[in-house]
Order: C-alpha cells, then structure tokens, then sequence
C-alpha cells in the first residue's frame, strides 16, 4: 500500500514539475533569394532560360517571381502533371527542391 502511495507522489511531483515546452519551427531558417534561390536557378535552370529565351525567363528576380506567382515554378519541380517537368535533363536533388520550396512558402522575397 506504501508503495502506491509513493508512487502517486512520485508521478504528482513530476506532473507539476514539467515545464511548459516551446515548439521551434521545423525549420526557422529564412531562405535568401540571392545567396540560395539564384545559386540553383544558375546552375540547373539558366542555360536553358536565359535573356530571350523561347521558353520561360529566369534570370532575375521579377521573371522568377512570376513563375512562382503562376504556381509553374513549383508544378514543374514536384510532378504535377500540367507542367512540364524540369530540369528536363537531369533531376533536381530533394535538397535544392526543398530551398526552393521554403522560399515560396516564405513569400519568395527578394532577399
């Protein structure tokens, strides 16, 4: 009987010595347009969407905001079958498409 009764005590003080925990975000990190977004932009997508391209522009900000603006950035980068699928010649790594993702997420500023 003893015991029970040190066992509730036991649980009682640990119930109302818990302190109330803080949930941090998955990820807090604010994703810059320029020091991560242009770095993949220039080496998976420029060679093909440059300055007159027949295709999309993206090289700079406001042609890449309009993209993201459109939902076409994101569509053609997760599978979405009413876009085309890009990069065409190789696959974007799981990495740079979840920067790209975080910055839409955050606003796709022009940091």
């Amino acid at each position: 009987m003893k015991k029970k009764y040190i066992a509730a005590f036991v649980c009682l003080v640990g119930l109302f010595s818990c302190e109330k925990a803080t949930v941090e975000p998955i990820n807090s990190t604010i994703i810059s347009y320029h020091k991560d977004i242009e770095p993949i932009i220039e080496e998976h997508c420029i060679q093909c969407h440059s300055i007159g391209s027949t295709s999309i522009e993206l090289y700079d900000y406001e042609h890449i905001a309009e993209i993201v603006e459109s939902g076409q950035l994101a569509g053609s980068l997760n599978g979405d079958t009413n876009f085309v699928q890009m990069p065409t010649d190789h696959v974007l790594d799981d990495s740079s498409k979840s920067i790209i993702y975080l910055w839409i997420n955050q606003g796709y500023q022009d940091n």
